[in-house]
């Protein structure tokens, strides 16, 4: 259906409620707006106003494709948290199953970007763990690691909190 906008302004429809044929419901939809339909095809109508220039027939171009870019989706808080608490469940049993890290004892806060193939980038430690070398480990570790892609229109970089013990087996 193609209008001109400027047709509509200043104009209200008819409310419709029943069952019609399309025809019929756009032509009750319209009365008494000083509106009519005009169809090209059996399925492609324009509203224009009666005695208005008699146009030529439309002709189909052919196949048009229309790409837009759609805002993803916002997530409900409760998808956000269950992401978050898989990334941290992922990170920690990467660091935990390093041989550099998983002996040493540490509780950071890092700041990284997940990527859609769940690699991660710009891992920068923003609360230390009070060892310089510790830190290096934990974020080169990190850099190492892949975890599950996050799910579309999460926000980023993501701030997580690490934590390592040395397990009483080791010393």
């Amino acid at each position: 259906m193609l209008y001109d906008s400027e047709l509509a302004a200043g104009h209200r429809s008819t409310r419709v409620s029943g069952t019609y044929t399309p025809r019929d419901a756009l032509r009750r939809l319209l009365s008494g707006t000083g509106l009519i339909v005009r169809y090209s095809r059996t399925d492609a109508a324009i509203i224009t106003r009666p005695g208005a220039i008699e146009q030529p027939p439309l002709v189909p171009l052919g196949r048009v494709v229309v790409r837009e870019r759609i805002a993803p989706p916002r997530f409900l808080s409760v998808e956000r948290l269950t992401y978050y608490a898989q990334l941290e469940s992922e990170l920690h049993a990467h660091l935990v199953s390093s041989e550099r890290t998983g002996r040493l004892a540490f509780s950071v806060l890092v700041h990284l970007q997940v990527s859609s193939d769940g690699r991660l980038s710009d891992v920068a430690i923003r609360r230390s763990s009070g060892n310089r070398k510790t830190d290096a480990l934990v974020a080169e570790a990190l850099l190492r690691a892949t975890v599950s892609p996050p799910p579309d229109g999460l926000v980023q970089p993501l701030a997580v909190a690490l934590r390592g013990a040395r397990r009483a087996d080791q010393r």
